[in-house]
C-alpha cells in the first residue's frame, strides 16, 4: 500500500507540482522503514531513484547523484528498525546457517525443493500447471505447514506452467514496451524500474498483492511523462 501511495503521489506530483506531495512521499517511506520487509527496502529505494531522476534538471548527473543517494540510504536503514532483520541474518550466518539459506530467510530451502518437484512433473502439468493450492500442499508435506512460493516465478510456474510463466513475463514486459516505447529515457532509471519489479517478484511476491501491481504502470507512466516534459 506505502508503494502504491508512493507511485500515485509521484503522478500527482508530476501533474500539480506542489511541494507539500514531499509530505506524502516521506510519510509512505516511514511505513516501509518501520516495517520488518527487508524486500520492500530495495523498492522503496527504487521508487527515491525514480522520484530524483524525475525532479533534477540535469540528467547527466544522475549516476553520481545515485551513488550519494544509495549510500544516504544505507545509512537510514541501519538507524531504521528493519535494521534488526539484518543483525539476525548476520548472527545466523554466523552461527553456521548456509549464508543463502540466512538471507532469503530460509526460502531459497524450499526454492529448490519445489523447482525440483516441478520439473519432475508430467509434461501436461509443466506446461499448463497443477492448480492454486498443489505448491501449497507440497510444501506443507515437505516443512509440515502449508506455504507459498514467495516467488513470482516459482509460483507461477507452479500453478499454471510454462505457458502462465510466459503469458506472464509478456503481459509485463509488453506494458513496459508499450508506455515506454519512443520515450528518450536513460538506461539507468529503467534499470531501477525494472529491478523494482524483479527483485519484488523474486524475493516476495509481486502479482499477488494488488497494490504492488498496480504500482508499476504508475512508475512507468511517470517515466514517461518525464520523457515528454521536455527535460
Amino acid at each position: 500500500t506505502a508503494t502504491f501511495v508512493f507511485a500515485i503521489t509521484l503522478v500527482q506530483y508530476q501533474l500539480y507540482h506542489k511541494k507539500s506531495y514531499i509530505g506524502s512521499f516521506i510519510i509512505s517511506s516511514l511505513c516501509i522503514l518501520m516495517g520488518t520487509s527487508r524486500t520492500y527496502l530495495a523498492v522503496l529505494l527504487c521508487a527515491w531513484m525514480l522520484l530524483i531522476y524525475i525532479k533534477i534538471e540535469n540528467k547527466k548527473a544522475f549516476p553520481y547523484i545515485v551513488v550519494v543517494g544509495v549510500s544516504l540510504f544505507v545509512l537510514i536503514v541501519l538507524i531504521s528498525p528493519v535494521s534488526e532483520k539484518f543483525l539476525n541474518t548476520a548472527n545466523r550466518t554466523s552461527a553456521g546457517m548456509d549464508p543463502l539459506e540466512a538471507i532469503t530467510s530460509g526460502r531459497s530451502v524450499f526454492w529448490y525443493y519445489d523447482v525440483v518437484s516441478i520439473f519432475k512433473s508430467k509434461p501436461f502439468e509443466l506446461v499448463f500447471g497443477h492448480g492454486v493450492n498443489w505448491l501449497f500442499y507440497l510444501n506443507k508435506a515437505y516443512l509440515g505447514y502449508p506455504l507459498w512460493a514467495h516467488n513470482d516465478f516459482i509460483q507461477i510456474l507452479s500453478d499454471y506452467g510454462l505457458l502462465g510463466l510466459t503469458i506472464y513475463l509478456w503481459a509485463l514486459g509488453s506494458l513496459t514496451h508499450n508506455l515506454l516505447k519512443g520515450c528518450h529515457i536513460s538506461a539507468l532509471p529503467v534499470f531501477f524500474l525494472l529491478f523494482m519489479w524483479f527483485f519484488n517478484a523474486f524475493f516476495n511476491m509481486f502479482y499477488t498483492y494488488f497494490c504492488a501491481s498496480l504500482s508499476f504502470p504508475f512508475f512507468c507512466l511517470a517515466l514517461r511523462w518525464e520523457s515528454q516534459s521536455g527535460h
